[in-house]
């Protein structure tokens, strides 16, 4: 059996992930897309030692969620994106629909006519924000088409993480996407291993990941 066929439903998958990174009490819990941050609100309110950060861009959802945001003084909600580079970027929200959602990305749809409303947004990568190598970490990433370019922004970083959950796509949803087969021999290269991957949709899953190397 091929390691991808080691599917769990993605309810498991997320309760194993939790599982996983509450026994292992990282330094840091880093959420990239989080929308309202359902991942790292749960991390930081089991592990109150953990910096528990959260990154969303669409600055719709954060103004719509960051008054109800979970109050703790492990916990940051921040209208930041993530990449592999530092500055401003552009991030696409579709004017056809509701501005309060979760499909957003800084790219742009693969299909044509899709209105936009364009932002600028301040932008990071993980490298430049975390460098304390003495420190542990795990990611949630849900960069919608964009993990790939948030994995390396954080080379240095992931030599100190262990467990990665990301989601993924067989095919291009978005304008310059890399797709599945990318993000795994990128993090395969970086000393990562598939531990699981669920079923979420036919052609968008999530895998998690834990460090080997």
């Amino acid at each position: 059996m091929h390691h991808l066929e080691r599917k769990k439903s993605h309810k498991d998958l997320v309760e194993k992930f939790y599982e996983l990174v509450i026994e292992l009490k990282p330094d840091y819990f880093i959420e990239v897309g989080a929308y309202e941050a359902t991942a790292s609100t749960e991390i930081s309110k089991n592990l109150p030692e953990t910096s528990c950060v959260a990154y969303e861009a669409n600055k719709y959802n954060y103004n719509h969620f960051k008054p109800k945001m979970h109050k703790s003084k492990n916990f940051k909600y921040l209208n930041t994106a993530v990449s592999n580079y530092d500055g401003f970027a552009t991030f696409h929200i579709q004017a056809n629909r509701n501005r309060i959602i979760a499909n957003n990305s800084l790219h742009e749809r693969m299909k044509e006519g899709v209105p936009y409303e364009k932002v600028m947004v301040q932008c990071s990568k993980i490298d430049t924000v975390y460098t304390d190598l003495s420190k542990s970490y795990c990611f949630w990433i849900d960069a919608e088409g964009h993990g790939l370019e948030v994995l390396e922004g954080a080379k240095t970083i992931l030599k100190n993480t262990k467990y990665i959950f990301i989601e993924v796509e067989n095919k291009k949803f978005w304008k310059n996407q890399k797709i599945d087969k990318h993000v795994i021999k990128y993090l395969e290269k970086q000393g990562f291993k598939i531990l699981q991957r669920d079923y979420q949709y036919e052609e968008q899953y999530n895998i998690l990941f834990e460090r080997i190397l």
